[in-house]
């Protein structure tokens, strides 16, 4: 069953939202990327984040009553290579994988990156009879973008796409705006990401210490 979620106006709630810092000692201040931080773009390489937002990522951060995540589906590499902030949190990979202060984790099975990239490959081959579709291969995950895709073929890329995932076991889907992610499993995602860190740094002792604010723009998050 489908938890009904209902979304409610921060700026209705700033009152609320500060007596919950004052309350706690550490802000643990949560963001996605794409969509958040930077508008969505047609293609991932033309949304770059800006200088002065940069600036102030690196400021935030070097309060230490203050950790910074950016939690986000693109690879390790490339989300980095775009914030280039250090002595922060980068939860990649839609929670796949983690990187911060010495932290360093993967959460996938043994063999999963082989499995994942001949997906892709047989992925890409039933689809090349399509204009503006294409995958993305992230090691750990996987993205099928169709933004760019003719409206009226929408429909046969998404049916072609699930029949070639007939044949094969063990992968979850999550679907975004205008693109379809592939992962190694169920029930692993950008929050229980974010709970590790927080177990990590703090023990069962997180819920007192820490107040969270997470802000996104879909259901990924």
């Amino acid at each position: 069953m489908n938890r009904k979620v209902v979304l409610k106006d921060l700026f209705e709630y700033l009152t609320l939202v500060k007596n919950e810092i004052n309350r706690h000692s550490i802000l643990f201040l949560c963001l996605d990327y794409d969509g958040t931080l930077i508008p969505i773009k047609d293609h991932p390489a033309k949304a770059i984040i800006d200088n002065e937002k940069r600036k102030i990522i690196r400021s935030i951060s070097g309060k230490n009553d203050v950790k910074i995540i950016i939690a986000t589906g693109r690879s390790y590499e490339d989300i980095y290579n775009i914030i280039k902030v250090d002595g922060i949190y980068y939860i990649s990979n839609h929670g796949f994988k983690i990187n911060g202060p010495d932290l360093s984790e993967e959460f996938v099975e043994p063999g999963w990156e082989i499995r994942l990239r001949e997906m892709c490959k047989e992925i890409e081959k039933k689809l090349s009879c399509f204009e503006g579709v294409w995958i993305e291969f992230k090691k750990l995950t996987a993205s099928l973008h169709y933004r760019m895709a003719y409206k009226s073929e929408v429909n046969d890329i998404k049916k072609t796409f699930f029949e070639t995932l007939k044949n094969y076991v063990d992968y979850n889907i999550i679907e975004g705006k205008m693109v379809y992610e592939i992962t190694n499993f169920s029930g692993w995602n950008k929050g229980k990401a974010i709970l590790f860190i927080l177990k990590h740094l703090f023990g069962n002792l997180w819920k007192k210490k820490v107040f969270i604010i997470y802000i996104g723009d879909d259901n990924t998050d």
